[in-house]
């Protein structure tokens, strides 16, 4: 089977970010199929790059993206995408499945177009309920477009095969919009056990990132955006500042770390460290 799947932030190990995607797509591989994977990716000269990491092939599109970006920019950098990869998917030949993950829920827009044009099925997995995120977190506003938005979210979800999604809140996220129970599997996260396992401690990469060795830590890492509720780690930050034995580190790239660096200069928070980000290579050592 050649499967085509939309992520427009699919990640490899060989860069910081998600690679839950990547490992999905490598099991298929194991399993005889063929995938072709439609993302963005900040390496590239040009608009398009092609080529292959691990047996997967990448269609690999240069659209500018931060969580720490405008509304309105990250709005047009969604849009951006949802157009390059319905044109690019179309360029794709002998697809038998497509698989499309969101966030953005755009990223259902190519889609939906190959099978209302092309008859090929779609499985549409949801990371995170849109638009009820954008919507309660106040990003939008207008009731129109969040009549329309409510509308397209409805169509993904109507034309699906399958739904995946990742939590049961997830789930129940979807159901509450019409959708037969059915019709969704909820299959949750998870985190590659041939990778992340109990190992001894790394005394040098420890000494290496500043980290005090007998201190019980409190660790986040993943993006650090507004979404992220990292404002209640930094409380806990300031209610344990005096605790010596407890230490709380970050890990990550995003909007909120400016505030993690203002609110750790301005409250004192010896007890917060930043380390930087890193690709799941360097992690795994």
């Amino acid at each position: 089977m050649k499967i085509l799947f939309i992520h427009q932030y699919f990640g490899t190990p060989d860069i910081p970010g998600p690679t839950r995607a990547y490992w999905n797509c490598s099991e298929m591989i194991k399993n005889g199929h063929e995938v072709v994977v439609i993302r963005t990716s900040k390496k590239n000269r040009t608009i398009v790059q092609k080529d292959y990491y691990n047996g997967i092939e990448m269609i690999s599109l240069k659209v500018k993206y931060s969580n720490s970006m405008s509304v309105y920019r990250r709005f047009l950098a969604f849009v951006q995408f949802m157009l390059l990869a319905t044109w690019y998917s179309f360029r794709v030949k002998d697809i038998d499945l497509v698989i499309a993950s969101s966030t953005p829920l755009t990223i259902g827009f190519p889609a939906l177009m190959l099978k209302k044009l092309k008859n090929v099925p779609y499985i549409f997995e949801v990371r995170d309920l849109w638009p009820e995120v954008p919507i309660q977190m106040g990003a939008v506003k207008n009731k129109l477009v969040i009549r329309i938005a409510r509308w397209f979210e409805k169509s993904i979800y109507n034309n699906a095969s399958k739904i995946i999604a990742l939590s049961p809140g997830m789930e129940e996220g979807v159901v509450s919009t019409g959708i037969a129970k059915e019709k969704v599997v909820m299959i949750p996260n998870m985190s590659n056990v041939d990778i992340f396992y109990k190992r001894p401690t790394n005394g040098a990469l420890a000494k290496e990132l500043g980290i005090t060795p007998d201190t019980f830590k409190i660790i986040y890492f993943g993006a650090l955006g507004l979404a992220n509720s990292i404002e209640y780690i930094l409380e806990a930050a300031k209610i344990l500042k005096e605790v010596q034995d407890i230490e709380f580190l970050f890990i990550g790239e995003g909007a909120m770390l400016s505030k993690i660096l203002e609110e750790k200069e301005i409250h004192g928070l010896n007890n917060v460290k930043y380390l930087g980000f890193f690709t799941l290579e360097q992690t795994s050592e």
